[in-house]
């Protein structure tokens, strides 16, 4: 745990190397305990790295990797993160895009972005009152905001524009 938490640290201080550094280690440490759930967490760690240093096919190798495990233990919570994390990679991926590119990468966004809602609406149905849930559902409604923010900017549709703008309003409720 001290390897991930020092890989934090740099994490936070945007010293990326050396979290990534730190991550590695911690995953070998993890996968030689077979502590699956401290092994999907590092995966994510690693992937957080790679997207902040725009390794993007790398974040995306490691994100799924995370999300593996997660389906496996069948943690809703972990699973909706996952696709939300995936979501913003191929967002940052489809801003980069062009053309044809640019709105396939942006659609696989979108679909992600949904899969992790969907599962938070089931969350919030079971646990009505959770603060924690109800923040990652307005954050989830704000990246499909963003998504058809980016869609409407590329395609020139108003349609595009006004659904970005229903899901802001839906993040602020």
């Amino acid at each position: 745990q001290t390897m991930n938490n020092l890989g934090t640290v740099f994490y936070i201080s945007g010293n990326y190397p050396e979290a990534l550094e730190y991550y590695l280690h911690a995953l070998e440490i993890r996968e030689e305990l077979k502590d699956t759930n401290a092994i999907g967490k590092s995966y994510n760690n690693i992937a957080l790295v790679y997207y902040e240093q725009d390794e993007l096919k790398s974040a995306l190798v490691y994100h799924h990797k995370s999300l593996a495990i997660k389906l496996s233990r069948n943690d809703p919570k972990g699973i909706a993160s996952s696709y939300g994390n995936i979501g913003n990679v191929y967002f940052k991926l489809g801003k980069k895009g062009s053309g044809k590119s640019k709105d396939s990468l942006l659609q696989l966004c979108l679909n992600y972005h949904v899969k992790a809602l969907d599962i938070q609406s089931q969350m919030l149905e079971r646990e009505p009152g959770n603060v924690n849930l109800v923040a990652n559902k307005s954050g989830t409604y704000n990246n499909i905001g963003n998504v058809y923010s980016e869609k409407a900017l590329a395609n020139k549709n108003q349609s595009e524009f006004r659904l970005a703008l229903n899901y802001h309003r839906k993040a602020l409720e």
